[in-house]
C-alpha cells in the first residue's frame, strides 16, 4: 500500500502504520531522524537535494506537530521542496523524522543537506548559516541509503551521533550496511563526532577530505581494519 495525504503516518519496527486503523503496513521504507537542539523562535530547516528509489512519496515530520508530503516523479525531489519555520517561546529540541525510499542525500547549495537561517516570501531558505543545531542523525537499513554525497554534514560542528539500526534493534554508532559511497568532505568539520563503531564493507569510495576537522574523531572501525 502506497503512502497517501489522508492519514497521518508514524513509524515502528515493522514499517509505517496509519493512526486511524487503516490496514496493512508499509515495510521497506527508508527511515531518517535527526535530532536538532537548541532552536531559537524564528528559525527555519531546509533539506537539500533527495535521490530517490522511482517514483515515491517522501514524507517529513518536522517534530512540532508539522508534516510535509511530497511525490517525486522524476526520482530528484530540489532542495527547497521540504523547508520548516519554527516558533517558539524559547529555545527548543526537536526530532525531524523523513519516511520514504530515499535513495541519496545531497548538500544544500553552499552547506550542508540540512541547512539553517531564514525563509523568504516563497518559502526558500535564505541567510543559510552553518547548521550548529544538528546533534544525532540514525538512518534505518530497511531500504538502505546508498550514497551521502559531497559536503552532506559540512561543518555540523555539534553533530555528535550518527547511527544505524534494523527494525527492532536499538540503533548503533555506525554507517547503514547499504552505504556504498561518502563524498569528498562529507563529515568535514564535524569536530564534535567522537565514535564511529562501524564502516561497513558496502563502503567502496571514501571521498578526500571526508572527515577532515572532525578534531574529536580517533578511530573508525570496520569489518578488519580500523581507519
Amino acid at each position: 500500500r502506497s503512502p497517501n495525504r489522508t492519514n497521518t503516518l508514524f513509524y515502528c519496527t515493522d514499517g509505517w502504520f496509519y493512526p486511524d486503523g487503516g490496514s496493512g503496513y508499509i515495510t521497506n521504507y527508508t527511515t531518517i531522524a535527526m535530532t536538532i537542539r537548541n532552536v531559537p523562535d524564528g528559525k527555519a530547516f531546509g533539506l537539500g537535494k533527495i535521490k530517490t528509489v522511482g517514483d515515491t512519496e517522501i514524507v517529513v515530520d518536522w517534530g512540532d506537530g508539522t508534516v510535509t508530503n511530497l511525490t517525486s516523479y522524476d526520482s530528484t525531489i530540489l532542495e527547497n521542496s521540504f523547508t520548516h519555520q519554527y516558533h517558539n517561546d524559547t529555545a527548543s529540541d526537536y526530532t525531524i523524522h523523513i519516511y520514504g525510499k530515499v535513495k541519496e542525500i545531497n548538500a544544500f547549495t553552499g552547506s550542508s543537506f540540512l541547512v539553517a537561517g531564514s525563509l523568504d516570501t516563497d518559502h526558500h531558505m535564505t541567510g543559510i548559516e552553518d547548521n550548529i543545531y544538528l546533534t544525532d542523525f540514525s538512518v534505518g537499513n530497511a531500504v538502505g541509503l546508498e550514497k551521502i554525497n559531497a559536503n552532506s554534514f559540512l561543518n555540523c560542528s555539534n553533530l555528535s551521533l550518527i547511527c544505524s539500526y534494523a527494525d527492532g534493534s536499538p540503533p548503533d554508532p555506525a554507517l547503514p550496511t547499504s552505504l556504498t559511497y561518502i563524498g569528498q568532505s562529507a563529515f568535514a568539520g564535524c569536530s564534535s563526532l567522537a565514535s564511529l563503531n562501524w564502516m561497513p564493507s558496502s563502503v567502496s569510495t571514501i571521498g578526500r577530505q571526508c572527515f577532515a576537522g572532525c578534531t574529536s574523531l580517533s578511530s573508525i572501525s570496520g569489518m578488519s581494519d580500523t581507519y
